[in-house]
């Protein structure tokens, strides 16, 4: 990760240059709101009835993120009283 830090209620998207299937986002990018970082996902999509096109988007935390991936956030302890052991 970059040392790049959001201003609240500010976030940035890119294209997605790694896309191999339809169902993953044409862009990903992440924004903070309330303090908390959420990576976004976002998908181009065209409505059925009129054909307009639009953005369709997805926000996960980074909590939500580590869940899904099974892992445990990577922030380090603050004191030697943090340490599980």
């Amino acid at each position: 990760m970059s040392d790049y830090e959001h201003k609240e209620m500010k976030g940035s998207l890119f294209k997605n240059e790694k896309k191999e299937q339809a169902k993953q986002p044409d862009y990903k990018g992440s924004c903070k709101i309330n303090g908390e970082i959420y990576r976004i996902s976002a998908w181009i999509n065209k409505a059925q009835k009129s054909g307009k096109t639009y953005f369709a988007f997805s926000f996960q935390s980074e909590e939500e993120v580590a869940k899904f991936k099974g892992s445990v956030n990577p922030i380090s302890p603050k004191t030697d009283e943090d340490l599980p052991f």
